[in-house]
């Protein structure tokens, strides 16, 4: 019997398990394709025991991938991971299913195809591609800079640099993890750009199958760590813009994917407002957005992100209404970061918490403690609230009464 949905892989972060559970409850049958089931074990739920069925092959190897997709014949293939992306869109397109360009999933997924095909629009962005063959020892745009794998994901190996030393660690760094823990190699280059000053946001975004365009479901505010990191240690949702700015924000992000062609699918579209008021492009991801960012969007606006994801994957009509964000209150995700580096032995929840927490999720310590940075994220908390500044200050107590030993 042919399968419904066939997922080519699954993120870590429990978007694909939650679309297999809404695959099922909606009476479809699904299969995971998967190159070690055994990634998938440290997982709870394991996605490979939630699906009818599970194959092993290659999924970085696009014709092993092509020929067993083929073999199975499902009805729609789908990818949440960032690395089968583009290898899943080539299989859809090429077996006649559904599924988003892949000339788009190109143009997003590797950063320095994404500037030059957006070269511009908005802000413009000095970048430049370095070998990370140890050749190049300083930055040739100057000081500060930022340095990214040209096709990584979730900001690894992203730093800000300041100095020849910053710089040389952040390339040395690049070349320690070139092969991703998930088994992809990246690229033997590095994106070199110009720093922007500003408040960092993102768009989220789905098509809308009907109208034929992307639906902006709204722009969620980045917190960051401090330099070099700059990880990522909460969202606001939707952000704290002026009507002016969103505007400007809203037309510059739909330009940025029309130059790449990305259409059909999802985008997460990371970008700054610098000091003039102007959209400045970090990077555009051709998926939803991570960080639970689909969590906020569902507690502000009840839309569930990820079933919609899999309705144009499997070419379902998809139909979104304008401004979802519209009247909706504030939702705010804060991760539950360590004080210091170190081995945490212990995570004492807090005895009372603020009526606007809306949930929370700690992760259980073992009797060996966890390795862990402080920016290393052991748990989350989302607030919501009418008032903006509430959530994040009720976000911001909760992980303030939390104890780490």
């Amino acid at each position: 019997m042919s399968t419904d949905l066939l997922y080519i892989e699954v993120n870590l972060t429990g978007y694909g398990t939650h679309g297999i559970r809404r695959a099922q409850e909606q009476g479809l049958t699904t299969g995971l394709v998967c190159r070690d089931p055994q990634e998938y074990s440290r997982l709870d739920p394991d996605p490979t025991r939630l699906v009818d069925t599970v194959e092993c092959v290659d999924t970085y190897d696009t014709s092993q991938l092509m020929r067993l997709v083929c073999a199975l014949q499902p009805r729609a293939v789908i990818a949440y991971d960032d690395y089968r992306l583009l290898q899943t869109a080539l299989v859809a397109q090429s077996l006649g299913l559904p599924g988003p360009d892949p000339v788009g999933i190109l143009n997003c997924r590797y950063k320095d195809l994404t500037r030059k095909a957006t070269a511009g629009i908005g802000r413009d962005v000095q970048h430049t591609l370095v070998p990370v063959d140890g050749t190049v020892t300083g930055s040739p745009l100057g000081y500060p800079c930022v340095v990214k794998p040209v096709d990584d994901s979730a900001s690894s190996g992203v730093r800000v640099c300041r100095t020849d030393e910053e710089f040389k660690a952040a390339t040395g760094s690049a070349i320690d993890h070139s092969t991703h823990g998930r088994g992809y190699r990246c690229l033997d280059a590095v994106l070199v750009e110009e720093y922007v000053e500003g408040a960092e946001y993102s768009a989220e975004l789905l098509w809308d199958d009907q109208a034929q365009a992307w639906r902006l479901l709204g722009f969620a505010e980045t917190l960051l760590s401090r330099p070099p990191k700059c990880k990522e240690l909460a969202h606001v949702f939707p952000a704290r813009l002026d009507p002016d700015t969103a505007k400007l924000a809203e037309e510059t992000v739909l330009e940025w994917l029309d130059a790449t062609g990305h259409r059909g699918t999802a985008a997460h579209v990371e970008f700054k407002i610098d000091d003039e008021g102007r959209p400045a492009l970090m990077e555009i991801n051709p998926r939803l957005g991570g960080g639970d960012i689909r969590l906020l969007i569902e507690a502000t606006t009840g839309l569930d992100v990820v079933d919609l994801y899999q309705q144009l994957w499997m070419g379902r009509p998809v139909t979104l209404p304008d401004r979802p964000w519209d009247g909706a209150p504030y939702s705010v995700i804060r991760y539950l970061t360590p004080p210091a580096d170190g081995v945490v032995r212990r995570i004492g929840r807090p005895e009372s918490q603020d009526e606007a927490v809306l949930d929370f999720g700690i992760q259980d310590i073992g009797p060996d403690g966890v390795q862990a940075t402080n920016t290393s994220r052991l748990g989350w908390v989302i607030t919501r609230h009418d008032d903006a500044e509430t959530a994040v200050d009720a976000a911001r107590a909760f992980h303030a009464s939390l104890s780490f030993e």
